[in-house]
């Protein structure tokens, strides 16, 4: 896996050669919202990404069953200190509407039942992968970075490992690396709190 991700160099979008604009205008979050509610759209199935509505890949068994141990392994590591939030969307400017797989956010009154989080309030971004990687490390990690997400982790599932992305600049990330599973590690921004994802992948 590691030779994979190095002979990407830098998972930096980069435009195609030729390539011309979509004419399509883009989708604001206001017009997404207002088609959610209509029920013109499956909020379920879709998410907002820089203006485009974008259908979410079906689970593998694998990828289901990771995640759900991931939660509870950070929602035991959290206590009341953090929210996190399983498959909930977040709003990220004026033109996209991620649902990452886990999002860590910081307690809110409301709980957010109010409106959905934004940038400022999230911790971490967690996406588990397999067939996406490419996708989620690229496209997702741009995403995050230029809306200055602390830290970005995505969940390896085919080669059992966890990428993690941080010190957002520039709409990149310039820190990126992988856990040590084998080590305990602090909360993104709850350095109090320690999580233990020896467990994430069991058999390894």
């Amino acid at each position: 896996m590691r030779e994979r991700i190095a002979r990407l160099e830098d998972h930096r979008p980069t435009p195609e050669r030729g390539s011309r604009p979509s004419p399509r205008p883009r989708v604001s979050v206001a017009e997404y919202h207002a088609m959610l509610a209509l029920g013109a759209l499956d909020e379920h199935d879709l998410e907002l990404i820089d203006g485009r509505v974008l259908g979410r890949p079906l689970d593998t068994d694998r990828h289901h069953r990771c995640l759900l141990h991931a939660e509870r392994l950070l929602v035991a590591a959290i206590g009341d200190d953090a929210v996190a939030r399983l498959r909930a969307p977040v709003v990220l400017g004026d033109y996209s509407v991620p649902v990452p797989d886990l999002t860590l956010v910081r307690p809110r009154v409301d709980s957010y039942a109010d409106s959905y989080p934004r940038a400022g309030d999230v911790l971490c971004v967690i996406e588990a992968a397999d067939a996406t990687l490419f996708a989620d490390l690229k496209i997702k990690g741009a995403l995050y970075a230029q809306h200055g997400i602390p830290e970005y982790w995505v969940i390896d599932v085919t080669d059992c490992e966890v990428i993690r992305l941080a010190q957002p600049d520039e709409g990149w990330y310039r820190y990126r690396g992988h856990l040590d599973l084998s080590l305990p590690q602090a909360v993104p921004g709850l350095p109090d709190r320690i999580l233990d994802f020896s467990t994430l992948f069991p058999g390894t």
